[in-house]
């Protein structure tokens, strides 16, 4: 098996999708200099709405999110605090024109602080309703402060294909009727997004230049039977990445000023893509 390198894709990048309900594909030629090499870029929402999970694209002047990461099933939870301005006309703000307080905590004014800010404080989050509340420090609202209450889904865990050790890391995905499991969180309404990725990298046979990503919401039972279709561009023996996200939104208006407040918790699993069984005699 050939060495296996990557660079994780954290936070968001792995949701892109159209804003059409249904299947849609995108695909991109873009140049690749220095092996001569088309790079194939395809992106498809496939089968359901995407419900809240759209709401991540709204357009917004800031945002302050709270994401738990797990990069595979034996690392530890990565969570992070962040303030953003998404909008391009105010990201030359140079402080921002609120303050954020989550449960009554304020939290860093520096807009582009990305820290692992009380981690215990953060992860208590999870599973709860939390309140963030915004005040602004341009003082239009005379003063007056919103909150808005959001309820953080639980921390979710890939529970099956069950990685225990190293040696359990990249395990064998047999495409039909594969099925992975995660502690499922009963009050979460809003599904679970479900990503299949492909980066071109092969474990037996030549890398080739692809990046291809679909994506899916299913209900959050904790298990999902994947369908073979999904799988049709991939060839056997590729390392494929399988990413399960869920999380909740609000998008408002204050002050002139619209926010993104949001929280999610995201799990990663590695595989290798089997299509063929061979069995010896």
């Amino acid at each position: 098996m050939k060495r296996i390198n990557y660079i994780t894709i954290i936070i968001w990048s792995c949701i892109f999708w159209s804003c059409e309900k249904g299947t849609k594909s995108v695909e991109n030629d873009i140049s690749q200099p220095e092996n001569n090499r088309q790079l194939v870029i395809k992106d498809e929402f496939i089968n359901s709405d995407p419900g809240i999970y759209l709401d991540y694209y709204a357009a917004t002047d800031f945002k302050v999110n709270i994401i738990s990461f797990k990069e595979n099933p034996l690392q530890n939870e990565i969570i992070t605090l962040n303030q953003s301005a998404s909008n391009p006309f105010t990201k030359g703000v140079a402080l921002p024109p609120f303050n954020i307080k989550i449960n009554g905590q304020t939290i860093s004014k520096d807009i582009k602080t990305k820290t692992s800010h009380n981690e215990n404080f953060l992860h208590n989050l999870f599973g709860n309703h939390t309140d963030f509340t915004v005040s602004s420090i341009l003082t239009k609202s005379g003063g007056q402060d919103t909150t808005v209450n959001i309820r953080l889904p639980e921390l979710i865990k890939i529970t099956s294909p069950q990685i225990d050790s190293e040696n359990d890391l990249y395990p064998l995905c047999y495409y039909k009727n594969f099925i992975i499991r995660w502690n499922a969180d009963t009050e979460n309404g809003h599904g679970v997004l479900v990503v299949v990725e492909w980066f071109g990298n092969m474990i037996y046979g030549k890398d080739q230049a692809v990046k291809l990503r679909k994506s899916l919401v299913c209900p959050d039972t904790g298990e999902y039977t994947f369908d073979t279709s999904i799988f049709d561009e991939i060839p056997e023996g590729s390392l494929i990445f399988i990413t399960l996200l869920r999380g909740n939104i609000c998008n408002m208006v204050y002050d002139e000023y619209s926010y993104k407040l949001y929280g999610s918790t995201i799990a990663k699993l590695p595989a290798i893509l089997i299509k063929n069984f061979k069995i010896k005699e």
